[in-house]
């Protein structure tokens, strides 16, 4: 969903319906509105209510947005149990643009990150 939008933000268009997004990503627009409701909640995507069908927009940066916030609410909540791990995989120094960027490479924190988040979240990678 955030590659999505990130995408469609290079391009100039302004946003994507949620029926448009789980179209794309093969999805049932019900499973989509918790994520859109989280990312809204992170002050990431925002919808916006128009004549006929409203539209998702990206508000943040992806090159310059830390992806801390995301893994903290979705896949690793800091505490002094995970402190290490958090700071060895290099989650503070992760941005958004990095994770959704393209294609997992081997051997890259980004990768990793990704493979782990579709197999935490059970589906297809829908928030990245």
């Amino acid at each position: 969903m955030l590659r999505q939008l990130a995408a469609v933000r290079r391009t100039g268009q302004h946003g994507l319906s949620l029926a448009a997004m789980a179209e794309s990503l093969r999805a049932d627009p019900l499973q989509l509105e918790p994520v859109v409701e989280l990312l809204a909640g992170l002050d990431w995507v925002s919808r916006l209510d128009e004549e006929g069908d409203a539209r998702h927009v990206l508000l943040c940066d992806p090159e310059t947005t830390p992806l801390a916030p995301l893994i903290d609410r979705t896949l690793l909540k800091p505490g002094s149990a995970s402190l290490g791990f958090r700071h060895a995989a290099g989650f503070d120094r992760l941005t958004l643009g990095e994770v959704i960027s393209g294609p997992p490479r081997p051997g890259d924190q980004a990768s990793a990150l990704r493979r782990a988040a579709s197999v935490a979240s059970g589906d297809s990678m829908i928030m990245w």
